[in-house]
């Protein structure tokens, strides 16, 4: 039984295209931690992974293997931490000063780059507004401990630089740098010092990775998911390969692992209603900038009376409240006329009916655009039957009755504000 999931960061857990953690992998993790399974960040970057994460999902991570292992910790304690050998360290910043090569400088509380190059801002780049923050300048304080070193260097020299290296080693990422560290590190090392921690075993383990740099990352665990980029080597030791971040991937792997419930997703979509590539996750906050389709439905008899509804008492928002609709998101594929249809049927059990799209309002504060309808149906008005969870009864009024509900504080505000315009055309008939 998996107890406990590590989750490379860039390429993995993070979107490359977005820089931000999908809502679906956002959505896996809470799931993840509701079980009281623990979540651990693995990653290159320095130990500021735990601010920026929490800033990004809203939760704390039971713990963050930083700067490849060298510096592991959760929020109340530095579980190992491994320095760069001092003299080494001179070793290695002469010879790439000799070379001309930028490099970053990593402890547990700085950053230091020596001066500025394309590979080294093109690394900035990828990372987005979250990459570590840094300085430029030389380590001015011997005494000070690097646990890392970023070196913008061409795969080239790799053999030369290895070849006077002896309490260090080298960990290339793609063609823009190495990162240099303690010999004895890793994140191997990292999961190793969890796992020992947690006292948990390593078949109850489970890494997500996409990269050359987590090759040995997954020789630490049971269950590896490997993502659909990474490369040949590392799909090798894969026990599921998976979708991009982007693609859902996250979550299609720990759902094909049984470790989640099946969400409720919708399409993402711009503000325009195209479609943003991506799916949000109900219960998971909407990023700024992009939205969902829910159609809202006000159903009428053939006869003239309107129905009325009231929330179920477990409902999250306004409990027990009558209202004039049937409403729900949108499910991916779906128009909103076909949303429109499955709400009606799902949550009064009216089967059929005459639909006309009567308005369109959209709510950026809420990532929500709403198409509203009015459904004319000739159903026999005792056979309607409520879905459990939204409704709990219901009653059919005359015009006259409605109109005097929608005016009334009774009426939930925003409704009537989005039926304005068809009320004021039924008042006049």
């Amino acid at each position: 039984m998996i107890k406990i999931v590590f989750f490379d960061i860039d390429g993995t857990l993070f979107s490359e295209k977005t820089l931000r953690v999908p809502p679906t992998a956002l959505y896996s993790l809470k799931e993840l931690q509701k079980k009281g399974i623990k979540i651990i960040a693995a990653t290159g970057r320095g130990p500021s992974v735990a601010a920026f994460l929490e800033e990004e999902t809203g939760l704390t991570f039971d713990g963050y293997i930083s700067l490849n292992g060298q510096y592991c910790f959760t929020k109340n304690q530095v579980l190992r931490k491994q320095a760069i050998d001092k003299k080494e360290l001179r070793l290695i910043r002469d010879y790439l000063e000799e070379k001309n090569f930028s490099y970053d400088l990593f402890g547990k509380d700085f950053t230091l780059r020596n001066k500025r190059s394309k590979k080294a801002e093109f690394s900035d780049l990828l990372l987005g507004e979250k990459a570590s923050s840094f300085t430029y300048g030389p380590l001015e304080d011997p005494s000070k401990e690097v646990y890392q070193i970023k070196a913008y260097m061409p795969k080239e020299e790799d053999p030369l630089l290895k070849s006077f290296l002896q309490e260090s080693r080298l960990l290339r990422w793609k063609s823009l740098y190495n990162a240099v560290f303690a010999k004895n590190g890793g994140k191997k090392r990292g999961v190793e010092t969890f796992l020992e921690h947690y006292k948990i075993k390593k078949e109850d383990s489970l890494a997500l990775g996409n990269g050359n740099n987590d090759l040995e990352f997954f020789d630490a665990v049971a269950y590896k998911v490997a993502m659909e980029d990474s490369p040949d080597p590392l799909k090798k030791k894969a026990t599921i390969i998976t979708a991009s971040p982007d693609n859902e991937g996250i979550y299609k792997a720990l759902l094909e692992l049984k470790l989640l419930p099946q969400a409720e997703l919708w399409e993402a979509l711009y503000e325009d209603e195209s479609p943003a590539g991506f799916y949000l996750a109900r219960g998971v906050a909407i990023p700024k900038g992009y939205f969902h389709l829910v159609a809202e439905v006000l159903v009428s008899h053939t006869d003239g009376d309107y129905l009325l509804v009231r929330r179920a008492k477990e409902k999250r928002k306004l409990p027990g409240r009558w209202e004039a609709s049937a409403s729900g998101s949108a499910l991916p594929g779906e128009s909103s006329l076909e949303a429109a249809k499955r709400e009606v049927q799902e949550e009064t059990g009216i089967p059929r009916g005459n639909f006309r799209f009567l308005s369109k309002h959209t709510y950026p504060e809420l990532g929500i655009i709403f198409h509203n309808y009015h459904c004319q149906t000739d159903v026999q008005k005792k056979s309607l039957r409520m879905q459990k969870g939204e409704s709990e009864e219901y009653r059919w009024v005359n015009k006259e009755d409605f109109l005097a509900f929608m005016e009334s504080d009774k009426a939930i505000l925003w409704q009537r504000e989005r039926l304005s315009s068809y009320l004021e055309e039924i008042k006049n008939r």
